[in-house]
């Protein structure tokens, strides 16, 4: 980026007026500013990949299932990764935890086309983390786009059977009218102690509409 600003302002014919009009020491001090600028420029990345690090390490040393409501603390810090990570990274070299996390601010957001995007980038990048896949079913439930939620919910579970995400997909099943199939969802994140106080009164609001108060 400092090389394409230099090009747009040092062309060629620049160069040889300044050499007509003022000589060699013009050219050295030109020089100079310009190496000063793009210390400048460097000096402002080194921060933003620091902050970028910071925050990555700090979002990684928590569970962000985003079925959760999250912390004002927890949405700084993304929407701050976010911002740090957009000027120091090209797309190319984004990560699966970059794209995750990018996601995943997206999502707070209601940015929910853009959170699914980034989610499937983030599985593109590994295939073998769940993270991703509940996150991009939740999203798709936000777009009433239930039987694909469905698909990445089952997808999440088959990775980590443990972590939960019943509670995601009962309330899909709630969604489409399949109340058997979220009763059973319900009980199993119960019995996992995953989301336990939402499972119980999702379960509660299930029995109230089958009737059975």
């Amino acid at each position: 980026k400092t090389d394409n600003e230099i090009k747009k302002h040092v062309t060629k014919e620049y160069v040889e007026e300044l050499i007509r009009e003022k000589g060699e020491e013009a050219i050295v001090k030109l020089l100079s500013e310009l190496e000063q600028k793009a210390k400048e420029k460097i000096s402002g990345i080194e921060v933003l990949k620091k902050s970028y690090e910071t925050s990555l390490e700090g979002l990684k040393n928590q569970n962000l299932d985003m079925s959760n409501p999250l912390s004002e603390n927890t949405g700084k810090n993304l929407e701050g990764f976010v911002t740090a990570l957009v000027q120091t990274k090209l797309e190319e070299k984004y990560t699966y935890d970059d794209w995750l996390y990018k996601g995943s601010a997206e999502f707070e957001d209601g940015k929910y086309p853009e959170a699914i995007k980034s989610w499937t980038k983030a599985i593109e990048k590994d295939q073998t983390r769940h993270e991703a896949y509940n996150n991009r079913g939740l999203a798709y439930s936000r777009l009433g786009q239930h039987e694909e939620a469905i698909k990445d919910f089952n997808k999440a579970i088959e990775l980590s059977p443990g972590e939960g995400y019943y509670l995601s997909r009962g309330v899909a099943y709630v969604n489409m009218g399949q109340y058997e199939k979220a009763e059973d969802d319900y009980k199993k994140s119960i019995a996992l102690g995953k989301g336990i106080v939402l499972a119980y009164m999702n379960l509660a609001e299930l029995r109230i509409i089958k009737g059975n108060y």
